[in-house]
């Protein structure tokens, strides 16, 4: 296949993205509306779970396939996207409220996963030397899939439970929810299934052309998926998160990338893990220190500022600080390679 083609192909997959997030945040709005469910529990589960659909696919295969390399690189590389480059877009298209239920809850639990993943890479078997010198086992696999699901399961009952401390969602996007809230529920259901399907397909093309063109050049598996895969596999959460920012929908984002980051290191990491245990990239080092220090940014930063504020604003300014950060690691991976 010809180059051309292949820009070709990832063009066709980011129309699809777009197309695909607008019909997924209908739906989930639709969802929240009529069953009176927030949409952060909405964003966090149901959106997030969706939007990440590309990598759960792509990063079993990859396991399947023994491209661990890959794997790691796309998750940690979504990580970082989801946090550096996503959410810090959406707080320049939009001043985003980071309430207090995502700051006592929500942000540490994220940052807690983001500290499980080299801890129980570090505690893994010894395969010899290195700054990390453990691997992942496949009972390591399963105990970030159950602190997932464990994780899932309180998260949707303290959310059912919560409608009086979710009031205050009310006045967001009132004309957008109460639209919403008229439509029948199957079509909302639709809505969310045929954006899931265009996500899925539409990242998977767009990834897969990114692949191939970065193929081309040279680069290796794990700079492929700390760059170019993980970009092309967070299409969704930034096609989503965009198409939620711009309709006022702004707990609905925030809780897609919250719940997006969650969801790629202790389910699919987990299901990777338990498909094909391995160790980690030599050069894994940089990497998990950016998706640390952009956690910590995020959730140290609120929690400050949540001591005296109900509800505390990721500005414009912050958000640059976060794009920022991955700018200078992708200018870093990118001189790695070229050095």
């Amino acid at each position: 296949m010809s180059a051309l083609a292949e820009i070709g192909l990832m063009l066709g997959g980011l129309a699809l993205l777009l197309a695909g997030g607008r019909s997924l945040v209908e739906g989930a709005v639709g969802i929240a509306a009529r069953a009176g469910v927030s949409p952060l529990l909405i964003g966090l589960t149901v959106v997030a779970w969706g939007t990440s659909a590309p990598e759960l696919s792509l990063n079993s295969i990859a396991a399947s396939e023994g491209r661990t390399g890959l794997v790691f690189g796309n998750l940690v590389g979504a990580t970082i996207c989801n946090i550096g480059l996503i959410l810090g877009v959406a707080s320049l298209l939009r001043s985003l409220p980071i309430r207090s239920l995502i700051i006592a809850r929500e942000l540490p639990v994220m940052l807690g996963f983001m500290v499980l993943l080299p801890l129980l890479a570090a505690i893994g078997p010894n395969e010899g030397g290195g700054v990390l010198p453990g691997a992942f086992a496949r009972w390591e696999g399963f105990v970030l899939l159950a602190a997932f699901v464990g994780y899932s399961v309180i998260l949707i009952r303290a959310g059912l439970h919560e409608q009086r401390a979710e009031k205050a969602l009310a006045d967001q996007s009132k004309e957008a929810r109460e639209a919403a809230s008229s439509r029948r529920l199957w079509v909302s259901v639709v809505f969310i299934l045929i954006g899931a399907g265009m996500l899925g397909f539409g990242g998977n093309l767009a990834a897969d052309a990114a692949v191939a063109i970065a193929t081309r050049l040279g680069v290796s598996n794990m700079l492929i998926g700390v760059t170019i895969v993980a970009i092309g596999t967070t299409l969704p959460e930034l096609a989503t998160t965009i198409m939620a920012v711009t309709r006022g929908h702004t707990d609905l984002a925030v809780g897609n990338i919250v719940g997006s980051c969650v969801f790629n290191l202790g389910c699919i990491y987990g299901v990777a893990a338990i498909i094909q245990p391995h160790r980690l990239p030599s050069e894994a080092l940089i990497p998990l220190g950016t998706m640390l220090l952009l956690g910590l940014t995020v959730t140290l930063t609120s929690l400050v500022i949540n001591r005296r504020l109900q509800e505390v604003r990721l500005s414009r300014a912050e958000g640059l600080v976060l794009l920022s950060i991955y700018a200078a690691f992708i200018g870093y991976q990118a001189w790695r390679t070229l050095a």
